[in-house]
């Protein structure tokens, strides 16, 4: 996937956020290069980055499932952020839709399927339950886009 980490930023300030630390997201970028590594292990390591390394200032909480929900259904109709309040759901949405856009944007390159209800509960889980073994993280991906 053709992805540099100023476009990481840039759809992340699109949903709210900032950057609060950027090593995990340089090594991601950097796998990116590494012609050894297969396509679908090259997004589980931005996907790993994004969702546990947890770079950007916004994603430190959960988000709604219902949202991302929505996110995944309806890319052309969703509100924009300035039209959501956060608050009146009590967290923010920023790193699982960082995640959730980069999944599609890699669906839409190398022409996969991807089954939303799937993806959706694999974003969720990984970032809820802190997984970080590239292999499971590969593994979930390959189930959702296929």
């Amino acid at each position: 996937m053709n992805v540099s980490k100023e476009d990481l930023l840039r759809i992340n300030q699109g949903f709210g956020g900032n950057l609060r630390s950027d090593s995990s997201l340089d090594f991601a970028i950097e796998m990116q290069n590494n012609e050894k590594l297969g396509i679908y292990k090259k997004l589980a390591h931005l996907m790993r980055a994004i969702l546990v390394d947890h770079p950007f200032s916004d994603g430190n909480q959960k988000n709604s499932p219902v949202y991302l929900r929505s996110f995944l259904d309806a890319p052309k109709s969703r509100p924009a952020k300035s039209q959501i309040n956060s608050k009146e759901f009590g967290f923010d949405f920023g790193h699982k839709r960082t995640a959730a856009f980069v999944a599609l944007a890699f669906a839409n390159e190398h022409k996969k399927q991807v089954n939303n209800d799937l993806l959706l509960h694999n974003i969720v889980s990984i970032a809820k339950q802190n997984i970080t073994n590239i292999r499971n993280i590969e593994w979930r991906l390959k189930n959702a886009i296929i």
